[in-house]
């Protein structure tokens, strides 16, 4: 009973996540209904304003829902789009959280959605694979031609393949089905009437099961099911570790040529790819290189290498850029170029791992000739001043070291210790800076040229008095350590873990350790065994005044001298405590989370901190498992030390239904809704603004407070409620003959500000997809149509954003499915218009106290329309199994309307490769 109370509730108030629109630089993405555990799925970004030179990196970070931080993924942009493959093995997780980040040559970044503090990432629900008891379909015979079941098999090996036998009476009004770990992937096989294949694009490592299915009559009929491996080995039983199978090296070589016009301006590239595996005994091996004409000097390396090694489950060695992972408070997949292995024994009860390697290669400072200004008091010269700046973009990088290990004791299902850490610093010596005059005299005089000898003698005698522009890049250094515990009982029913964490982070290394000397000139007393606890822990991570948590306080001795008392502060630890409990159909999760507000590791950004709190999640299912029911409460706070002027609290409400119909004919539903609310507990108070209209007041510049008799400033009141509502429905139906997809998404977001005037916002979106299948023509064709809305006002309406376009794309198969043409076309029609604000002085410029901000004339409100066409066209043709030529075209049309942005040339991309696999 109270579980069909909270169904019809969730049905009243949910809907789940829909596809969100950037609206920078239009990110298209559609997230998934839900994704299945331990199944591979594709996630898809386009983002058509971003042309391939522009990006640094595409990355895409992931958290299950069971983690406290994300792991990093990089895939490969092109042609504006690019994919990452993703894959739930987390057992407890019941959702998980994602957000995707573009980082471009010009130091900018897109992310989608926007990520801050009061924008989630994306949370998309996790369901288990289940196996639905069909009736057999025993009016049809059948034989396996690929994969046999139980065999295992490579990269460039799997086809799967099944030849049907039947009565043409018996099928006449059917349709037959292919899943992939319960994963529908009919769209992409070939299906003919008598034979079905099937090549997956992309696989990852572990079992796999097939299974054809046959609809008919709104009923579905189980064909065949069976299971294979796909691992770089032959033939070995399931659960087994192949002992001695030899494989010869197997792989692929790809080379591509890229010509481009963007802007205008003509730019080519050239690449090449290679990746090699095989096996010979225990000894597994691979090898993967991307290559790439477009290094930049000014860029951390395009190019990537690596070469990985195993020996049965004991040892495994990764050399060339790596994606080490240790713990969820460390390091989560950052890229490391250099070593990270990892040795098992005693049936995985003694695990230890050693990374080291560099995250950051060295990039020099570009510096510009010194600048003579000189200074005036009236018409009176006063002085000079002397500054060193960098030309564009010409700060440079320390080349930054890390060295890390993990050492694990105990069986991993029952009960594990484990302790780890690492080290990270950056190398001093890699880069030329010039901190005065001397220097630059001694490394690069050639900055001298604007000086006249009169300024070089004056440098000369006072070489501290050259000024660099913005600062030198200062090489910082940070050690963390940390530990975990984690055990199970009742059959893994009950399941605990808990990690704790310390960091310590220096952000300037260049004058090393604290001595007695640098502390007298800093007007401190510096005991002497304090020095040498310093000078020994420098191994470790270099103590000086620059920490950003000094391990030490300063005290007032008799004489009034300040003395230097050491202390260990809690801001720079961090604990994160789950348990899981699962019974009577329920998994019950509960966290508890304290994270410092100085618990920094350079390895690991994307690490909450100054927050504690609590959270609760219960999933359970119905309706034989076909109705997943989620539910959450989440209770966070900040301000851990109290030394902010006010502690925000903000309480999150989750909810979310999906039902996974058995029969074909119903729709797959997902719905889910969220309430989340931020609160400070601060009222809005101004005396100056005293008698004026409440949207004055709630438009105020500043806050204030009464303390005893004293008016002081006071933090910004904050209370916010964020609802989101969102739904999405995917429909399978045949018209027409034709089998069809339609894939509905609708959601709105509104965020109510009670004491900012211009702090509400509020975003719609819609889209639709059909996918139609013409597997009865001669030549088998798929069409693909989609359409999006997206309307977003921000501050309190000043701010109006409104996104629509479709996309239209096909795909078919000739010259006995040798060729492969894929064709899209695109149209984005943006409408922007925005108002700034601006302060009213409140007919009182010389006291600011009473300003507020009001609308800037409508006259200065900006508008920005545009319109953009993308033709995308790829081509493959296949001249054997072995050799492949692959061609795709991009061209891009930008225009607008109103002639604000002026005249705007076509953008146009080429892509030619050649694959040659053996």
């Amino acid at each position: 009973m109270i579980k069909s109370i909270w169904i019809l509730l969730l049905l009243t108030v949910s809907s789940g996540w829909s596809t969100l629109v950037a609206q920078q630089d239009n990110v298209r993405h559609q997230a998934p209904v839900a994704l299945e555990r331990y199944t591979e799925h594709l996630l898809e970004f386009d983002v058509p304003g971003v042309v391939q030179d522009q990006v640094l990196e595409a990355l895409l970070f992931t958290r299950p829902a069971d983690r406290s931080s994300f792991e990093q993924q990089e895939a490969r942009f092109e042609n504006g789009r690019v994919r990452f493959p993703v894959e739930i093995s987390s057992r407890e997780a019941t959702g998980i959280e994602y957000y995707f980040m573009l980082r471009l040559t010009d130091g900018s970044q897109i992310t989608w959605p926007n990520v801050n503090e009061d924008e989630s990432p994306v949370h998309v629900t996790v369901i288990d694979p289940e196996t639905v008891e069909r009736p057999l379909a025993d009016f049809i015979d059948y034989t396996i031609l690929s994969p046999q079941p139980g065999r295992a098999l490579g990269e460039g090996d799997v086809l799967i393949a099944v030849a049907l036998f039947y009565d043409d009476e018996d099928v006449e009004d059917g349709n037959f089905r292919i899943l992939i770990n319960e994963e529908d992937v009919t769209e992409e096989a070939e299906i003919s009437p008598f034979v079905i294949k099937y090549i997956p694009e992309e696989s990852s490592e572990g079992e796999k099961s097939v299974m054809i299915l046959f609809e008919q009559g709104g009923e579905e009929f189980e064909v065949s099911s069976w299971n294979y491996r796909f691992v770089p080995g032959q033939e070995i039983s399931f659960g087994e570790y192949a002992p001695v199978q030899n494989r010869p090296p197997s792989g692929s070589l790809e080379l591509g040529a890229r010509n481009q016009e963007i802007s205008g301006m003509n730019n080519d590239a050239l690449n090449g790819r290679l990746r090699i595996s095989g096996q010979r005994g225990h000894w597994e091996y691979s090898l993967n290189g991307y290559m790439t004409s477009q290094e930049d000097r000014r860029l951390q390396p395009q190019s990537r290498y690596s070469f990985e090694m195993r020996y049965g489950p004991w040892l495994e060695l990764q050399i060339g850029d790596t994606y080490p992972m240790m713990s969820d408070l460390t390091i989560t997949g950052r890229r490391v170029r250099g070593l990270n292995s990892r040795v098992s024994l005693f049936g995985e009860r003694l695990e230890a791992q050693f990374i080291v390697g560099d995250m950051n290669r060295a990039i020099n400072n570009i510096y510009s000739p010194i600048e003579v200004e000189p200074q005036f008091a009236g018409d009176q010269q006063v002085g000079t001043n002397y500054t060193l700046g960098f030309e564009e973009g010409g700060r440079g990088t320390f080349s930054q070291k890390l060295i890390g290990g993990r050492l694990a004791f105990g069986h991993r299902d029952r009960f594990r210790f484990a302790i780890h850490g690492f080290k990270v610093e950056d190398d001093t010596t890699s880069i030329l800076v010039l901190d005065d005059f001397n220097k630059l005299t001694e490394f690069q005089p050639e900055l001298e040229r604007n000086l006249t000898l009169g300024d070089r003698g004056y440098l000369t005698d006072n070489p501290d008095e050259l000024i660099i522009e913005g600062s030198n890049p200062r090489p910082r250094g940070n050690l963390v350590l940390g530990s975990e515990l984690s055990f199970s009982m009742d059959n893994q029913r009950i399941r605990f873990k808990s990690e704790g964490g310390m960091s310590l982070l220096n952000m300037d290394i260049s004058e090393g350790p604290l001595n007695q000397q640098r502390a007298e000139e800093l007007g401190l007393d510096l005991d002497v065994e304090i020095e040498n606890v310093i000078d020994r822990l420098s191994w470790l991570i270099i103590i000086n005044e620059q920490m950003s948590t000094l391990p030490f306080r300063f005290q007032e001795n008799e004489t009034g001298d300040l003395e230097l008392e050491p202390f260990f502060p809690t801001s720079i630890l961090a604990n994160d405590s789950r348990l899981h409990l699962n019974y009577f159909d329920h998994q019950l999760q509960m966290r508890y989370q304290w994270v410092g507000p100085d618990y920094q590791t350079l390895a690991n950004s994307t690490i909450r901190r100054d927050v504690s709190g609590f959270t609760v999640m219960d999933r359970f299912r119905l309706f034989e498992n076909r109705i997943y029911v989620t539910l959450g409460y989440e209770a966070l706070q900040n301000n851990l030390l109290g030394v902010q002027n006010a502690t925000t609290h903000t309480n999150t409400m989750r909810s979310g239904i999906s039902w996974f119909p058995i029969r074909s004919e119903l729709p797959r539903i997902s719905l889910s809704s969220s309430l989340r609310t931020r609160d400070n507990q601060t009222e809005p108070f101004n005396p100056w603004l005293d008698g004026s209209p409440e949207q004055v007041i709630h438009a105020a510049i500043r806050n204030y407070q009464i303390a005893g008799e004293d008016t002081l400033t006071a933090a910004r009141p904050r209370l916010r409620e964020t609802l989101s509502l969102n739904g999405s429905v995917t429909q399978n139906f045949n018209l027409f003959d034709l089998s069809h997809q339609a894939n509905v998404n609708y959601g709105v977001t509104q965020t109510d500000d009670r004491y900012f005037l211009y702090g509400e916002s509020e975003s719609r979106n819609f889209s639709i997809r059909l996918t139609s299948r013409f597997d009865d023509l001669p030549q088998p064709f798929r069409l693909r149509l989609g359409y999006i809305i997206n309307r977003s006002e921000s501050g309190g309406g000043l701010s109006d954003v409104k996104i629509h376009g479709f996309d239209l794309g096909a795909e078919t198969f000739l010259m006995e499915n040798k060729l492969t043409l894929n064709g899209e076309l695109a149209f984005t029609r943006n409408r922007f218009s925005s108002l700034s604000l601006v302060v009213n002085d409140n007919n009182n410029p010389d006291f600011t106290g009473d300003n507020y901000y009001v609308p800037a004339d409508e006259s200065e409100r900006s508008r920005r329309h545009t319109n953009a066409f993308i033709i995308r066209v790829n081509a493959q043709y296949d001249f054997t199994t072995n050799h492949a030529l692959l061609a795709s075209a991009n061209l891009t049309n930008v225009s607008d309307p109103l002639g604000n942005l002026g005249a705007m040339p076509n953008d146009r991309i080429l892509h030619l490769r050649y694959i040659f696999r053996f």
